[in-house]
């Protein structure tokens, strides 16, 4: 099994990067609608990654079956504005 650490600390990192280039778009060029999304996403993905390493209450290890509700948003939430950006960056 990996570590908490080696684990936590990749959406950390891309947390991290994403924010700062959403708030680096967002300073050269204003608001928008990618901008927004992506700056969401950033700091859902460093929720995660410091609730991971922090080992808050929604991201423990759990047995099978048992679910968490803030967790379970936050992941879809950086999973979802990852996707997005993806496709506006390819697009």
């Amino acid at each position: 099994m990996p570590s908490t650490k080696a684990v936590g600390i990749a959406p950390l990192v891309t947390g991290m990067v994403l924010t700062s280039q959403s708030l680096g778009q967002l300073l050269e060029s204003g608001p928008s609608l990618w901008t927004g999304i992506s700056l969401v996403g950033g700091v859902a993905a460093i929720l995660v990654g410091a609730g991971i390493l922090s080992r808050w209450r929604g991201f423990e290890a759990k047995s099978e079956g048992a679910t968490d509700f803030s967790g379970t948003v936050l992941s879809v939430i950086a999973l979802a504005s990852f996707v997005i950006g993806a496709v506006v960056a390819v697009v």
